[in-house]
């Protein structure tokens, strides 16, 4: 005598096993995969706010900082309210600017958000800290004191001698408390363990569900609502009419799933191509706000570019023609990706572009423009832009900058100090949308016949390739230094998009790409 196990126990025992399995496989790699991201998305912005500080901070301000009196004054006062910004900024820990003695081989604080004195002693130095001061080059660090485990990014302070010879006067630090973001990982797996335990009851309960609770069906009524559905007649389900289960009405429940399943999963496909054709009405609109034929001015040659990384764009640019003489030059990286991106880029590029009728400045019309963002987007969300307004007839730039790429003025005499040169702007240079506090300022630039101005967006220096190694400031510059003096503004954007995306070698765009170039003829 065979020994007879019901179907239901062949079936069901692998599929709980099967369905547990994989809803814990799902958790754990969802919970690797968002800790992964959070840890990355931590790394950047400790570079980012490393990096904005060590080049924004003012070091006439700090070298008007040297005893432990000076904690009181309005200097250390001012350091301080702009570490304290960045620190809220960039959601970090702790920031502060640590100076050297090489005598005694320690470091000092001089300014940090703590208040914790000028000249103290820093007892936790590493390597990583003096590598800092001796090559000029940002580093992880990590150590420990009697409150807990910290991690982080130091970047130092480059300023110029009397020979004008570049020299690290200081590092900013700024990091995390290495408990805080073990905290974090704990709290992800208390709410994942009950989600697992409780979809797994769930699907468990379902296939129970779906294999006890059935209708017997003879085999013909299955074959004529397969030729249902083969007919079109999506989601057609077949009537339940037998008091006593068995295999068959198993099977016919079986049959009944899949036709709705196969009807939901066109319904989704329907919703799908629905929602793609909204996106791709949400880049028309994007691209129809930008200028569809750049003005011309006599003196002037104008070429733009704008590559999005996705069906919307957080990048932006504008060519306003301000008379017969003068354009206005806009060009912004919106925090973010997608949607959300793609509706702020469009709030802050309209509030720009209404400005500029005004005549205001540039400074101004960032200001403004500040104003507006801080008190109606996100305030996860900010806009980098900068500003420019071109006389043509005398060959002066007044430039502002509010967190954008340094751009490139590009000299038509070769034998500059610096060439290309980076134009660093006046005063703070935070992006929009972060604090009402900030005041922008105005650059005037003197430029002649052949010179020319490049802006550019970070989807450029951050183009990736295969090795995940970044484009980065040092290829662009070389690039441009090998350019021909006579070289057109389009050819110029040209010649960087071929090399960049030769250095990606075919990799994913990583961000959006977008360009501005200008020659004065």
């Amino acid at each position: 005598m065979k020994l007879r196990i019901p179907l239901i126990i062949k079936v069901l025992l692998p599929l709980q096993l099967i369905i547990i399995a994989t809803l814990v496989f799902a958790g754990l790699s969802f919970y690797r995969e968002t800790n992964q991201r959070w840890q990355r998305e931590m790394d950047t912005r400790l570079a980012r706010v490393v990096e904005l500080i060590a080049r924004e901070l003012d070091p006439a301000l700090l070298n008007q900082i040297n005893t432990p009196a000076d904690l009181y004054t309005e200097e250390y006062t001012t350091l301080q309210k702009q570490l304290a910004q960045a620190q809220t900024a960039a959601n970090v820990g702790f920031i502060g600017i640590l100076r050297r003695d090489i005598k005694q081989h320690r470091l000092y604080y001089w300014v940090d958000v703590d208040n914790t004195g000028i000249n103290y002693p820093f007892f936790y130095d590493t390597p990583e800290h003096w590598a800092a001061f001796e090559d000029g080059q940002r580093h992880a660090v990590r150590y420990a004191d009697e409150f807990g485990s910290y991690y982080g990014l130091v970047a130092p302070i480059v300023v110029n001698d009397a020979q004008g010879q570049p020299y690290v006067i200081a590092i900013v630090e700024a990091s995390l408390s290495v408990e805080a973001r073990d905290l974090t990982q704990q709290s992800l797996i208390n709410q994942l363990l009950p989600l697992i335990i409780g979809g797994s009851v769930v699907a468990i309960a379902c296939a129970w569900l779906a294999t006890v609770v059935v209708v017997n069906r003879p085999l013909q009524r299955l074959k004529q609502g397969a030729l249902q559905l083969a007919d079109g007649h999506l989601g057609h389900t077949l009537p339940n009419e037998q008091r006593v289960a068995d295999e068959l009405t198993d099977l016919t429940h079986t049959f009944n799933v899949m036709s709705q399943r196969i009807a939901e999963l066109y319904t989704e496909q329907s919703e799908h191509e629905r929602l793609q054709r909204e996106l791709e009405i949400a880049r028309n609109v994007q691209q129809a706000l930008l200028p569809k034929r750049l003005p011309s001015v006599a003196g002037l040659e104008v070429a733009a570019i704008c590559l999005p990384q996705r069906e919307t764009s957080g990048d932006f640019y504008g060519v306003i023609a301000q008379g017969n003489s003068t354009l206005d030059l806009m060009i912004g990286d919106v925090s973010g990706k997608s949607v959300p991106a793609a509706l702020v880029m469009v709030a802050t590029y309209s509030t720009l572009r209404a400005l500029a009728g005004t005549q205001a400045t540039p400074a101004t019309i960032l200001d403004q423009t500040n104003t507006s963002l801080v008190q109606n987007i996100p305030r996860s969300m900010f806009a980098a832009v900068s500003y420019a307004r071109i006389d043509a007839l005398d060959r002066t730039l007044v430039w502002a900058n509010a967190g954008q790429v340094y751009p490139f003025l590009i000299h038509s005499q070769r034998n500059q100090p610096e060439f290309p040169e980076y134009l660093t702007g006046r005063g703070q240079s935070l992006p929009l949308g972060i604090t009402p506090l900030i005041q922008y300022e105005d650059s005037p630039i003197q430029c002649h016949q052949g010179d020319m101005l490049l802006f550019f967006t970070d989807g450029i220096v951050e183009a990736m390739n295969g090795e995940a190694e970044m484009y980065g400031f040092e290829r662009l510059e070389d690039l441009v230094r090998s350019l021909p003096a006579d070289i057109h503004a389009q050819a110029l954007l040209d010649a960087v998009l071929n090399d960049v995306q030769r250095f990606a070698d075919h990799t994913e765009q990583h961000d959006d790409i977008t360009m501005l170039a200008l020659k004065f003829v």
